[in-house]
């Protein structure tokens, strides 16, 4: 019976930590660092050879339970007395075996606790960003996860906010890595002191963090997120006595039915991304339905070049006069007109399922060209661009300016491809741009962000896309053309031919 318990002993705690490996293997598999790996698989191994080990004791204590068993069967014919000693040695042989064999699980059982230890150690290791002291990735992953399982047994409020550090690779580049890691750690002490608790802050990678929201609606979201966003801003960065300004752009999202993980990290990231492309230093969320400002009910209604990157930004609410006003310099209308005109012209597509393009049009590097060409030579490219823009209207189009170097153009009844072959003709319309009497060209480049009206499409969300599509047209190095398929914005496949 000894033995039976203690082979079950052995066998439990070596399932155990078997299980508990395999459990651990499974859930991180895909990300798991070669560090990681080595050790999972080093522990494996010598949990084989103490199960060998053991295994081999086990058959000799068996073998031994059987020739003393044997030796009593054969002295039950013998007198008292040599019966009595035959029996004395039986269990001194069983008892010495007993002793041994448990001596051997005694010490199995140390390693295995010794070796749990360790793993776990390892494990909780591998979900830690060394530099913050936060989770990292992988544990914000399994964390939000387990939220998510919660949720569909339990639809309690969950919201998700993304953190990215304003221009932090320029902060590298000026200051070093080591300002650049001194910002990270006090970006992160900075926000670990105004989320609560029970939030679940990490490193989500690079200049990112993320958290998590539990038992917290949108409209409560919306409120640490600006705590965030001003503790941030407010905070006093100084290294080797020389300030460093932070600042920190946001993104939020909260979890509706329906979500996969991807799904509500995805809006988070492109509201986000909103964010940056407004001018950073700023936030916006994913209301189920549209982007918004983070600091305002309203609707994003126009673009702006806020930034190098700059593609979207929030409208401030422009009056019903202001929409008849025309640009001064490229007779163009102005952005609150487009905004209106959008509006209309999207619901109508959501009524008929008539087709709608969005191009934004976005002069490279204006504010180079004013420097180097004067005012001048700027307003000379603006109104060159507005005059391409002009020339390729069809009836039922509309082209805007939308702010300083940035146009807008809607397309009626355009494809995707058909917009990519506008936006490919607007670029190649500035080739070879030269003043009224002078022989120097003007180097004057566009680039153009592209969206295709959708299903149950807002005006909203065709800025938006074509917002981002700007942007990385933009950040991929200007003078070249990007659209937003509704998932992604992609290089255009189209090429421009005379």
């Amino acid at each position: 019976m000894l033995l039976l318990l203690a082979i079950s002993a052995f066998q439990v705690a070596g399932g155990c930590a078997i299980g508990y490996w395999l459990r651990s293997r499974k859930r991180s598999m895909s990300k798991t660092s070669d560090a990681l790996t080595a050790t999972l698989g080093d522990a494996l191994r010598q949990l084989q050879s103490l199960a060998d080990h053991i295994g081999t004791e086990a058959v000799g204590h068996a073998d031994q339970v059987k020739a003393v068993a044997a030796s009593l069967e054969g002295a039950v014919a013998a007198d008292v007395d040599q019966l009595h000693q035959v029996l004395l040695e039986g269990m001194t042989q069983i008892a010495g075996a007993n002793s041994r064999l448990q001596s051997q699980l005694a010490d199995v059982e140390t390693k295995l606790e010794v070796q749990s230890q360790q793993l776990e150690t390892q494990l909780a290791e591998s979900r830690l960003d060394t530099l913050t002291a936060l989770p990292n990735r992988r544990g914000f992953e399994e964390e939000l996860t387990r939220r998510l399982a919660e949720w569909r047994r339990r639809p309690v409020p969950v919201s998700i906010l993304l953190i990215d550090i304003d221009h932090f690779k320029k902060i590298n580049a000026r200051r070093g890595d080591a300002v650049g890691d001194a910002v990270l750690r006090d970006v992160a002490r900075v926000l670990e002191a105004v989320l609560r608790e029970m939030d679940y802050l990490a490193r989500w990678g690079g200049e990112e963090f993320a958290v998590i929201l539990p038992a917290t609606t949108l409209r409560d979201a919306r409120r640490a997120a600006q705590r965030c966003l001003e503790a941030v801003a407010n905070h006093n960065f100084e290294y080797d006595h020389e300030p460093v300004t932070v600042t920190v752009s946001l993104g939020l999202s909260e979890v509706v039915p329906g979500d996969e993980f991807d799904v509500v990290i995805r809006r988070a990231d492109e509201a986000l991304y909103l964010s940056k492309a407004a001018g950073r230093n700023c936030g916006h969320f994913h209301s189920g339905d549209d982007f918004l400002a983070l600091d305002s009910p309203r609707l994003i209604e126009h673009v702006s070049e806020a930034s190098a990157s700059a593609a979207v930004s929030t409208a401030a609410g422009a009056s019903l006069h202001e929409q008849d006003e025309e640009d001064s310099l490229t007779a163009l209308p102005q952005a609150a007109a487009f905004a209106h005109e959008l509006r209309r012209r999207v619901q109508r597509c959501r009524t008929d399922g008539s087709a709608l393009a969005m191009v934004l049009v976005d002069v490279d590097r204006l504010t180079q060209i004013n420097g180097a060409e004067g005012r001048s030579g700027g307003d000379m490219v603006l109104c060159r661009t507005a005059d391409v823009l002009r020339s390729l209207c069809r009836d039922g189009d509309y082209v805007a300016r939308y702010h300083q170097g940035q146009f807008a153009l809607l397309l009626e009844g355009a494809t995707s491809e058909e917009a990519v072959g506008v936006a490919e003709q607007i670029r190649h319309g500035l080739r070879n741009l030269t003043r009224e009497g002078s022989q120097r060209p003007i180097e004057a480049t566009v680039s153009c962000g592209v969206a295709v009206v959708q299903a149950n499409d807002r005006s909203v969300s065709v800025v938006m896309r074509a917002g981002i599509a700007l942007a990385a047209a933009k950040s991929s190095g200007r003078d070249c053309t990007f659209v937003h398929d509704g998932q992604a914005a992609e290089p255009a496949d189209g090429t421009y031919s005379q």
